[in-house]
């Protein structure tokens, strides 16, 4: 930038934020919203003046000031929409992220150098959130780290943002990636830091799991050395995790095979294995020449293996459906004639029960207990039985049944009904005297 033209460009600024404030006071208009948000990108356009002058306090002092702002003006707070002179603008969100994530990674900067050092935690964790480069964000966690060091704040979240630190690293480009090693910056100071947090805080939790996941992102690295270390203190730790494990067993990038052999016999304790896991294990064990141990995982895994081939084929050969329901259309009738049953079965294989119950009330028997015997009355519509009836049946057919498929079926069906017999009333006429009782 052409520092000579510096003056110029804070001249314009203190016109603009003039402007800003004659807009304020223009009646029956509300401007507050695109006025805050004007003045804080002005101010915030004045510290970085500052920070190219090397005037890092008045910097601080122009930008401090405004981070409740910048905190809060989210993507909620948008768009922000305004008239003038009869144009309607709109601001997105999107046209103030990258100011907002600069405006916190220059304050950051400039505070763990300068001070305050304690805001620039909260500074590199907000920035962290709105930046999405991977080089700015390596940055930040560089900045987070080196405060939290200064400010003597030893505890899980440096250990943290530290594993953050090497696996960031890795997301840059490549391009971005030869920047930051000449600006200084490497995973190697990621390690470096989770290690020195360790060190100095001897009883922080999950120490194991951090140095494998550090252990991760330093095969991603490509540096076999440091991993391999991360990986013994990782397991030193107590960390047993099965995809841990697994992960160590099977790196063949290790510079010896005591690790790997270490991670095997684990693996090996375990009586949780999975068939495919098992025959992970085999093959673990071959690639570091123990092939006694991988014989004898691989035949455990092939009979594992045939097992469950034949608990599935069983499971699929004896296939138990349940199935229950009701009689709707009988509920459909009045009180007084509703009928309430259930019905219920199984099957299993080529075989179905099937069973159901009925609470019957009034139905006409004029049909079955009547007509079917010969009998033949004109107001037989008047008689009713009430009672239970059980129905069960036994259905056998060729081939499983099965959803959404057709089976012809034989098998017996058993009834049972106990009836109540409503009242019944007749005239006898004796043919012989022709008299009617």
């Amino acid at each position: 930038m052409d520092l000579s033209k510096i003056p110029e460009i804070e001249n314009s600024i203190n016109q603009a934020e003039a402007l800003l404030d004659d807009i304020s006071k223009v009646p029956d208009k509300d401007f507050s919203k695109i006025v805050k948000y004007l003045r804080a990108n002005l101010e915030y356009n004045r510290g970085v003046l500052y920070a190219f002058q090397n005037e890092d306090k008045k910097m601080i002092n122009c930008l401090l000031p405004l981070k409740s702002y910048f905190d809060e003006a989210n993507v909620f707070c948008f768009p922000i929409e305004y008239t003038a002179d009869n144009l309607s603008y709109t601001i997105d969100y999107s046209s103030f992220e990258s100011t907002r994530g600069n405006y916190y990674m220059a304050l950051a900067t400039t505070c763990l150098f300068n001070g305050p050092v304690e805001v620039v935690p909260e500074l590199c964790r907000k920035g962290l959130v709105v930046i999405r480069n991977n080089s700015a964000k390596v940055k930040l966690i560089h900045m987070l780290l080196a405060a939290k060091v200064k400010l003597g704040n030893i505890d899980e979240e440096l250990a943290e943002q530290a594993v953050n630190y090497i696996t960031t690293y890795n997301e840059v480009n490549s391009k971005d990636t030869a920047a930051l090693i000449s600006d200084g910056y490497s995973y190697i100071k990621g390690y470096a830091y989770l290690q020195g947090s360790i060190e100095q805080n001897p009883k922080m939790g999950n120490q194991g799991s951090y140095n494998a996941r550090a252990a991760s992102g330093l095969v991603k690295a490509n540096d076999n050395v440091l991993a391999a270390i991360a990986y013994k203190k990782a397991m030193e730790a107590g960390y047993n995790e099965k995809n841990f494990l697994f992960e160590v067993a099977e790196y063949n990038g290790m510079p010896n095979t005591i690790l790997r052999k270490t991670a095997c016999n684990s693996l090996a304790a375990m009586n949780d294995l999975a068939c495919y896991e098992l025959g992970r294990l085999s093959r673990a064990y071959a690639e570091i020449g123990m092939q006694a141990e991988a014989s004898q995982f691989g035949k455990q895994a092939e009979i594992c293996t045939t097992l469950k081939e034949k608990q599935a084929r069983k499971a699929a050969s004896s296939r138990f459906h349940l199935y229950l329901g009701t009689y709707p259309l009988r509920l459909l009738a009045t009180k007084e004639y509703r009928d309430y049953g259930v019905a219920g079965g199984f099957t299993a294989n080529k075989f179905m029960m099937l069973g159901s119950y009925m609470q019957v009330n009034k139905n006409h028997y004029s049909w079955t207990d009547m007509t079917i015997k010969s009998i033949h009355d004109n107001t037989s519509g008047k008689y009713y039985w009430s009672g239970k009836q059980l129905d069960i049946t036994f259905r056998f057919t060729n081939r499983k049944f099965q959803r959404k498929s057709a089976s012809l079926y034989w098998g017996p069906q058993f009834e049972y009904s106990e009836r109540k017999i409503s009242t019944l009333s007749s005239d006898v006429t004796n043919t012989a005297t022709g008299v009617t009782n």
